[in-house]
């Protein structure tokens, strides 16, 4: 079986969709495929689930947020053990514990270049960690 190496990113600010473009580019052997709105995340996962490895999602979109989207992936079984990150520039406590629940990392988006190289690195390791625990063969 195949390694995915596929990381989907909804993030309605296109700067913020570009930036974690580039330094995935820079920084790792994955790919990264962008979209505007987490439908369109949802109606792609849908269709390439086998290649994808993580999914990033901003967490204040229109029309969804990515709490919306996240649901949604947990509520197909075949997804539930994707590994997927929450991606804000702020999260209240009631979000971060629904997020906890929904087994999602939470990620603070950095301001600058260095900042999101690391972190890239996280979420490869969280990818890497997600996958160690839920083998492959259960997604």
């Amino acid at each position: 079986m195949h390694k995915p190496n596929v990381i989907l990113y909804a993030d309605d600010d296109a700067d913020d969709r570009e930036m974690l473009h580039d330094v995935f580019l820079e920084c790792s052997n994955y790919s990264i495929v962008a979209f505007a709105t987490g439908d369109e995340l949802i109606d792609f996962l849908g269709k390439h689930r086998d290649e994808i490895c993580a999914v990033i999602l901003d967490i204040n979109m229109p029309p969804k947020s990515g709490i919306q989207v996240l649901k949604e992936i947990r509520q197909d079984e075949s997804l539930d053990k994707l590994p997927v990150v929450i991606y804000t520039t702020a999260s209240n406590p009631l979000e971060r514990k629904v997020i906890e629940q929904l087994d999602a990392l939470i990620l603070k988006k950095p301001t600058s270049c260095p900042a999101m190289k690391e972190i890239v690195q996280r979420v490869l390791e969280y990818c890497a960690a997600f996958q160690a625990q839920h083998p492959l063969s259960s997604l």
